[in-house]
């Protein structure tokens, strides 16, 4: 998606390089979701085939240490096993969490980002962190009217602050000078 937004600035800019004809390019969301779908989908593939070429055997599922060092215990949908090996990588992987209140049955993560069957016109992206604003500015360059929001303090962010004696967002206002 990253490549289609800069194909789409390149276009976009293109006459200050002389060129012509940009009036009539158009853009399918759908034709590249599913060439980006396929692209993955491939990668994965070699991925697991080179991992079962290396005789590593990959077990998915929810992982936890154990204390030993050659031990972990994995949690899947037929169980919890534990699992010994000499050599043992868990990769870790994460989910975006969502704030409650009101409307969030309109929101998506950023993993539901590249399931969108169709640009959408108006987007809120909220977040301020790296792929928060890769995904504004992408969608944005592909033609939906965007805004971005940052996530407002947690409740403990604020405690701490209090507890130093200023909030946080007050070092974010500019410093007056004398």
């Amino acid at each position: 998606m990253y490549n289609a937004a800069h194909c789409a600035e390149v276009i976009h800019d293109m006459s200050n390089f002389g060129f012509k004809g940009a009036e009539g390019v158009t853009f399918d969301w759908a034709f590249v979701k599913d060439r980006r779908d396929k692209y993955i989908e491939r990668l994965n593939g070699i991925y697991d085939r080179n991992m079962a070429n290396s005789k590593i055997t990959k077990i998915v599922g929810t992982a936890r240490l154990t204390g030993s060092e050659n031990e972990v215990q994995v949690s899947r949908e037929d169980g919890v096993s534990t699992i010994t090996a000499g050599k043992i990588l868990v990769a870790t992987g994460g989910y975006p969490t969502t704030p409650s209140g009101p409307g969030m049955e309109h929101a998506i993560t950023s993993d539901g980002f590249f399931e969108l069957e169709e640009l959408p016109k108006k987007v809120v992206v909220v977040g301020a962190g790296y792929i928060a604003v890769e995904l504004a500015g992408v969608m944005q360059t592909l033609g939906s009217q965007v805004r971005r929001r940052g996530w407002k303090e947690s409740k403990r962010e604020q405690s701490e602050s209090k507890a130093r004696g200023r909030w946080r967002a007050s070092r974010l206002k500019p410093r007056r000078r004398a």
